[in-house]
């Protein structure tokens, strides 16, 4: 059984090893992060560790002054900890539909994660299970558009100005006028809109509500010192339901409705609602739900319309019949 000094050691060794990540962090943050984690123990201490497990795990030493520590972005992050083949499976389907829903910016800090998933079959049934992970494939309901690309130290900068609350100094290209502002923004939240995520921010003023800026049109961005400011009595989930970023306008009605056809199968296996009501009719069935009123619903409902119906609310089935009445329009000539 190890000594009470080897168990020391190997657990002040593990907490640097989950320290670490793929960014080199300085040997000083090391130090300063096992002493908050009280152990005692000098920096030279500390820079034996790194060089002792620099031999046993895929860390690397950054170039340069401060010299940091990290996990090898070329290879496998850690073998410290295994997974089953129900984990591996699970994990390698995520990596699938992420890849069609994240910027590549995003999905490259955890890209080490399916890798290790895919070489978790044990080595001497690798053979038999070459393929497995080419067996999966994930098929959007809809029309899923490609995430856009996103440099990855900016996207790196505004997830940590996001995480420590700091300011960003940011060259913006508005998608209205073609051209470049730099702004000093105050986060306020990340907001994952698709495959296209958001920083949400202000300019510093109080009274003012906080604009989604695109991250895939920054050009350029850097950490500033300022703390952010956040406005007074703001409330990220009241922004979101009472029309923030046209998420929902927050207003919830019943929505009545004629469902026609493979949309009824759809629906009763996977409902708009958890109140929702599915009646079958001689020729159609009559829907009833409790929806929020929102842009996707509008999306989702002109989508469908060649099977979907509305009927009420008075004011919904109005608007939509404009919408096809007025693309209609367009294929009339």
């Amino acid at each position: 059984m190890p000594r009470a000094s080897s168990q020391d050691t190997i657990r002040r060794q593990w907490a640097i090893l989950r320290r670490l990540t793929t960014t080199p962090v300085p040997v000083r943050e090391i130090h300063e992060h096992l002493r908050g984690e009280g152990y005692e123990v000098t920096r030279r201490t500390v820079e034996r560790d790194l060089q002792d497990l620099g031999g046993a795990f895929n860390i690397v030493a950054s170039e340069g002054v401060p010299q940091g520590w990290a996990w090898n972005r070329k290879g496998r992050r850690s073998d410290l900890a295994g997974m089953d083949e129900a984990e591996a499976f699970t994990l390698v389907t995520a990596g699938k539909v992420l890849s069609r829903m994240l910027p590549h910016a995003l999905l490259r800090k955890v890209s080490w994660l399916f890798e290790s998933a895919r070489e978790c079959v044990p080595k001497e049934r690798r053979k038999g299970a070459a393929r497995w992970s080419t067996l999966i494939r994930y098929i959007p309901s809809g029309e899923v558009l490609l995430p856009p690309e996103i440099d990855d130290g900016v996207m790196t900068t505004v997830q940590a100005a996001v995480m420590r609350g700091h300011c960003v100094r940011a060259s913006y290209c508005s998608p209205y006028h073609g051209h470049t502002n730099d702004f000093l923004l105050h986060p306020v939240a990340l907001l994952l809109r698709a495959s296209a995520p958001c920083l949400l921010a202000t300019l510093g003023h109080d009274d003012v509500e906080p604009f989604p800026y695109a991250i895939h049109r920054f050009e350029s961005a850097d950490l500033d010192d300022t703390r952010a400011r956040r406005p007074r009595g703001f409330d990220l989930d009241r922004y979101l339901a009472t029309g923030g970023e046209r998420f929902a306008c927050g207003e919830t009605f019943r929505l009545v409705a004629e469902v026609r056809g493979d949309l009824a199968n759809l629906i009763r296996e996977t409902p708009i609602s958890e109140d929702q009501k599915l009646v079958e009719k001689d020729d159609h069935h009559r829907l009833e739900a409790t929806v929020r009123d929102s842009w996707n619903l509008h999306f989702w409902i002109l989508s469908q319309s060649a099977n979907l119906t509305i009927r009420k609310p008075v004011r919904l089935r109005r608007h939509i019949h404009e919408s096809l009445q007025s693309a209609l329009s367009h294929y009339s000539s």
